[in-house]
């Protein structure tokens, strides 16, 4: 850093390493913007024709447990998001530890809308069966 001296160089560094910081935090904050935005693909209006649209409360109503899915995850999606927010706000430097971090947590940020999607439709039923094989049997 020729001419700025140890002070300038010194702001030099800070200065980039807050730029690389904020493109992190760009990063996260488009990350949980996208998965928020996703949430709201699974909702669906209901295709109605005739005298079916009498039946619109009813077909609304039916989606229920997507629409708690959807609430239930975006609270939770926004909680992740206040919480970063929060850390970071105390975050002066990182390093590749941090970022991996971060990014970790993105994965699973991102993710959200997928068992969302699975708990709204099918949240009213469990994949498993009720008894596990090994009990069903008989004892010898």
């Amino acid at each position: 850093m020729a001419g700025f001296g140890e002070e300038g160089a010194a702001a030099a560094v800070e200065g980039e390493q807050r730029y690389e910081l904020d493109r992190l935090l760009a990063l996260s904050d488009g990350v949980f913007a996208f998965a928020l935005t996703l949430l709201v693909v699974q909702l669906v209006i209901p295709d109605l024709h005739g005298s079916q649209r009498a039946d619109l409360g009813r077909q609304l109503a039916k989606q229920f447990p997507t629409y708690l899915s959807y609430v239930l995850s975006f609270v939770i999606i926004s909680t992740y998001w206040y919480q970063h927010h929060r850390i970071f706000r105390y975050v002066r430097r990182w390093d590749a530890w941090l970022t991996a971090l971060n990014l970790g947590v993105l994965l699973f940020v991102a993710v959200m809308p997928f068992p969302t999607a699975i708990l709204g439709r099918y949240g009213n039923r469990w994949p498993l069966p009720s008894t596990p094989p090994s009990l069903e049997q008989p004892a010898c």
